[in-house]
């Protein structure tokens, strides 16, 4: 947890001295044209929602130049039954401060 919220720090700390385009973690609540969305919380958790799906939990964010790498560790059903972790590794990249890309797909900030 105090991973992300270093890297927001970070990220809040250089926002005036950077392009949108650099690569601090994209904070806040984002939807795309479809419905899906994608919301980060400074606090280390995320959810993404698709139509018929989601991921929801602890996350993590690995910083590059044009984005980074928002990776969501969240629980699923196992085809046993039982409870098992998964891993979901989203490329996320900034467009302007309220447009990023979520694997090639279009998201606009609504908080």
């Amino acid at each position: 947890m105090a991973a992300l919220r270093m890297l927001t720090l970070g990220g809040l700390l250089l926002a005036g001295a950077t392009p949108a385009r650099a690569g601090p973690p994209p904070i806040g609540t984002w939807v795309s044209a479809r419905g899906a969305g994608l919301v980060v919380s400074e606090h280390a958790t995320c959810a993404f929602v698709v139509p018929n799906a989601r991921a929801e939990g602890e996350c993590t964010w690995r910083e590059s130049a044009s984005g980074g790498v928002l990776t969501i560790v969240f629980q699923a059903t196992a085809p046993t039954g039982g409870p098992s972790n998964q891993v979901l590794y989203l490329d996320v990249r900034w467009v302007n401060q309220f447009t990023i890309a979520v694997q090639g797909e279009v998201f606009r900030r609504t908080r």
